[in-house]
């Protein structure tokens, strides 16, 4: 299956993150990744990538970075 998205900030107020969720089903893998960059024209290709992961990807670099999201624990207010 492909999946495209078209990715941008929404403008200066509300701005929307950049950050995307991709949802993939049963598949353990994403066979290829591609992005294209409109402001320096440069499009990138990643493969074979496993799924369940975040990745920080780097406009121009050749390797993207997996990274550990905290977790944010909801605090009781103790009114419950």
């Amino acid at each position: 299956r492909t999946i495209w998205r078209w990715v941008s900030s929404g403008g200066s107020f509300g701005s929307n993150s950049f950050r995307q969720h991709l949802g993939l089903g049963t598949s353990g893998v994403v066979d290829e990744l591609e992005i294209y960059w409109p402001k320096s024209k440069i499009t990138q290709r990643f493969s074979n990538i496993a799924s369940g992961q975040h990745l920080e990807i780097t406009e121009g670099l050749e390797k993207y970075e997996a990274k550990v999201l905290p977790i944010l624990p909801l605090a009781s207010t103790g009114k419950d």
